[in-house]
């Protein structure tokens, strides 16, 4: 995931599906909701996505999320969470639509504030 440019560029103009989107590798929104007591993770439904492929494929097939909750460590050697949440701007920033509400769910305290400076961009 890398150079992911080409592949954003292939992606014809999103279509919009309202859905919300959250990636971790091994925890669920159920998790999210007991450990922050935040309700969105209740209250809302997600599609829960596992690597960063599952991630961009969800992109591709359904367009931006409305609300998109990420995880920093995946378990994966060539991505992260960030590495996905730049994916998901540069995918926002090319097709001129605005960014989905950002949560981040990790357990990582200093890396969470990266992702919301880097929609804030």
């Amino acid at each position: 995931m890398k150079n992911h440019m080409p592949m954003i560029m292939m992606m014809k103009t999103m279509k919009k599906m309202s859905y919300n989107l959250y990636l971790d590798d091994d925890k669920d929104p159920d998790f999210s909701y007991f450990k922050a007591y935040d309700k969105t993770y209740k209250e809302l439904k997600w599609i829960v996505v596992r690597t960063s492929d599952e991630f961009k494929k969800t992109l591709k097939d359904r367009g931006i999320p409305d609300v998109m909750s990420f995880d920093f460590q995946l378990n994966e050697k060539e991505a992260d969470g960030l590495t996905c949440a730049q994916f998901l701007k540069d995918l926002c920033d090319a097709q001129n639509v605005p960014y989905p509400k950002i949560k981040v769910h990790s357990n990582w305290p200093g890396v969470v504030g990266k992702f919301y400076e880097l929609f804030e961009k």
